[in-house]
């Protein structure tokens, strides 16, 4: 079995010259970008796989190029940064980065050529490869750097490594083949980075560069420092335009979005399939037994949306006038002033000298109301009435809560038996869709389409 796929950096910074004016910022940048390379919540590299090096001779930095592409696994990904003087040979056009003991006069046996970087990229067998120079002159890298040979990927270059991730090669340069590179206090006052470095880090810092998203790619930490470099130097003498070159397929993953926006719940997921089966149930009582559940769940806070998202999806599809009155209700009593209903606190009423005679009410609102639109009703139990504590859980073992006899005394409702005298059946013991008032056979009220 193949090791886990790793993520290796190598990241020099170059301030001290013999034959160079110094500069100020490289540590800082690379300080900076080792910081949220390691962090687990942004880069999430491990410590012991991203190497710093602060002004390495020739010698050294050439050792530890080499070193960082051998030996890697398909679906490693190497990220190579440097930070410093950038030197272009006019002739050739051939981009060299600077060392320490790097002489003008001989640039070819003391400096980084650009050639020998994307040589030592093609001999690595690592799928995932970034190189990002902060530099002046950068660009000159070119198309030519950024282009993939066979011996990359394996003897067929369009064939991906095995993570689902995206592949390939990008470069990314802080200016064009004619532009300097300027350090970030030089634009933009207090800026302690180079300026293409200062928004690099911050892109992945803020997690801006993903505009909410959970990861961010090479491609949209490009963009976002682009537009933020050339933005900054577009009013002055000291224009920047970052440069991306790459080939590859999909989108390389830098890091993690430490600002990812995270999705809100499917309220399905929070209350459960079974519940939301019964809720689409042929059988209206066992629609009533629902409502009943999700009406007591309201007073669960993580649970109180998710509640009246699903509620409110049902209502418009409901046909029967009875689990249709329970969810207007539910509803009405959870917007009012913000009000929760209590656990236990939907019940139907019954009226009239049986109780089979199911008008009830709203509380707050006459029974004679409802009773004059013949529609069942409920209403919030009120907190003096200790025999509603007994309400049974569901519709399965037939109680829906307490009823309110015409005398005043108080009867539980067996919603089992109450539906079957209100429903005329079919022989076969199939609803005929016609609800029948008690006393009164023969005799339609309304019709449920289950």
């Amino acid at each position: 079995m193949p090791p886990a796929a790793q993520k290796y950096a190598l990241l020099i910074g170059n301030d001290r010259y013999q034959d160079l004016p110094d500069l100020k910022v490289p540590a800082a940048d690379v300080a900076g970008l080792a910081r949220v390379l390691t962090d687990p919540a942004i880069g999430g590299c491990d410590p012991a796989l991203v190497q710093t090096l602060a002004n390495p001779d020739y010698a050294v930095a050439h050792r530890a190029i080499g070193r960082l592409f051998a030996n890697r696994q398909r679906d490693d990904l190497v990220l190579l940064y440097f930070s410093g003087h950038g030197e272009l040979d006019h002739r050739t056009g051939r981009l060299y980065l600077a060392l320490p003991d790097s002489e003008r006069d001989c640039l070819d046996g003391t400096a980084l050529a650009a050639p020998f970087i994307t040589d030592v990229m093609d001999r690595s067998p690592a799928g995932r490869q970034i190189l990002i120079l902060d530099c002046c002159y950068a660009g000159a890298i070119g198309r030519k750097g950024a282009a993939v040979t066979a011996a990359t990927f394996g003897a067929d270059p369009a064939s991906a490594p095995a993570a689902q991730e995206g592949y390939g090669r990008v470069i990314l340069t802080s200016s064009t083949a004619g532009q300097s590179s300027w350090e970030g206090n030089r634009v933009i006052a207090g800026v302690e980075r180079s300026l293409f470095t200062h928004f690099l880090i911050q892109g992945l810092e803020t997690g801006e560069a993903a505009a909410g998203a959970p990861v961010v790619s090479v491609e949209q930490l490009y963009q976002y420092v682009h537009a933020q470099v050339v933005d900054a130097t577009k009013a002055g003498a000291r224009r920047m335009t970052p440069e991306r070159f790459g080939q590859g397929r999909g989108e390389l993953i830098l890091a993690r979005n430490p600002q990812a926006r995270t999705p809100a719940p499917d309220p399905k997921e929070l209350l459960g399939a079974d519940l939301l089966a019964d809720l689409a149930s042929q059988n209206h009582r066992t629609r009533i037994g629902a409502v009943g559940e999700l009406v007591n769940l309201m007073h669960q806070p993580p649970l109180r949306s998710a509640v009246i998202a699903v509620l409110a999806e049902r209502l418009p599809r409901e046909r029967d006038f009875q689990v249709r009155s329970l969810i207007e209700t539910a509803l009405k009593s959870a917007a009012e002033a913000g009000a929760m209903p209590r656990e236990g606190a939907v019940d139907l009423q019954t009226t009239g000298s049986g109780a089979g005679d199911a008008v009830g009410g709203v509380e707050g609102r006459p029974q004679s109301a409802d009773a004059a639109q013949g529609l069942p009703g409920v209403r919030k139990a009120a907190p003096d009435a200790p025999e509603r504590a007994s309400r049974a859980r569901g519709a399965a073992a037939g109680l829906v809560g307490a009823g309110t006899g015409r005398c005043g005394a108080r009867a539980p409702v067996d919603l089992h038996r109450h539906a079957e005298r209100r429903c005329r059946r079919s022989d076969d013991g199939q609803d005929t869709g016609r609800d029948l008032p008690d006393g009164l056979p023969g005799q339609r009220t309304g019709t449920r389409f289950g």
